[in-house]
């Protein structure tokens, strides 16, 4: 389980570090072009993401946070939607989406606050 004392770029890096496992894992010479642009643009965007929220973090004052924050939840569901999307093409499964899924909504309560 996901220890709430660490900070939500540290929660968010270990979550994107399984799902590049997940990613990592695949035998890319199966993969048509479509799956490989897609597992491509997970990585951008969990990089992209974990960025969003490390900025968050640092915001120095409250308008910089909501403006990163709105930043960081609009990319989570961008990933969100393209892990769903991977999964119709069996790059996850359902209990990785689940699982995945579970902890984004964590990560967007916390984003909202």
């Amino acid at each position: 389980m996901e220890n709430s004392n660490q900070s939500l770029l540290t929660r968010f890096t270990t979550m994107a570090g399984r799902v590049g496992v997940i990613l990592s894992a695949l035998d890319l010479d199966l993969l048509d072009r479509p799956q490989l642009r897609l597992v491509g643009t997970i990585k951008r965007l969990l990089a992209d993401t974990r960025l969003d929220i490390r900025d968050w973090e640092m915001s120095d004052s409250r308008a910089e946070m909501q403006k990163n924050a709105a930043e960081a939840l609009g990319r989570l569901d961008q990933v969100r939607a393209s892990i769903l999307l991977a999964s119709e093409h069996d790059i996850f499964s359902t209990i990785d989406v689940a699982e995945i899924s579970a902890q984004f909504d964590m990560f967007e309560s916390e984003l909202r606050k």
